[in-house]
């Protein structure tokens, strides 16, 4: 279970970091997973519940860190990325032996989706500022306060 969180976190941590423009050396994500074992009707069905932040933390040459937005993934990056995860986690399980590879049954590929298959969830812009700190740049940074975007320090 752990190794597969891994897999996800490292595929949507290395998503974030690029994002922002920089090295996975260079900056971290943070996030917060609940991991549920079971649905609504008591049945098992295991998975991940996970809350990224939306940037990532840089080292300033002070050693002060500093947040850098990053802005909300496009409909076709959140596909990219599932496609991404579904692959991995995938090649895990078959490695573990706990998966067959199956030519005729490519759904961990991903073939099934279209490129609009998320236009018809839940709009990311709706929630886009949730959960956002309303803190602003006070003048240390001022690319980041001409542009609007938050900053915690």
């Amino acid at each position: 279970m752990g190794r597969v969180l891994g897999i996800v976190y490292r595929v949507i941590a290395t998503h974030l970091v690029t994002s922002a423009g920089f090295a996975r050396d260079q900056a971290k994500a943070g996030a917060v997973t609940l991991i549920q074992r079971f649905g609504s009707a008591l049945n098992l069905n295991v998975h991940f519940h996970i809350l990224f932040l939306d940037g990532v933390y840089v080292e300033r040459p002070d050693g002060r860190l500093r947040f850098r937005w990053v802005k909300a993934p496009t409909s076709a990056e959140l596909t990219g990325l599932a496609d991404t995860i579904a692959r991995r986690v995938g090649r895990f399980l078959e490695r573990q032996g706990l998966l067959e590879s199956d030519a005729e049954n490519s759904w961990l590929a991903g073939d099934g989706f279209d490129d609009d298959s998320m236009r018809n969830e839940r709009s990311l812009d709706n929630v886009q500022n949730c959960g956002r700190p309303q803190c602003w740049a006070q003048g240390d940074d001022a690319a980041d306060a001409a542009s609007g975007r938050p900053s915690i320090w």
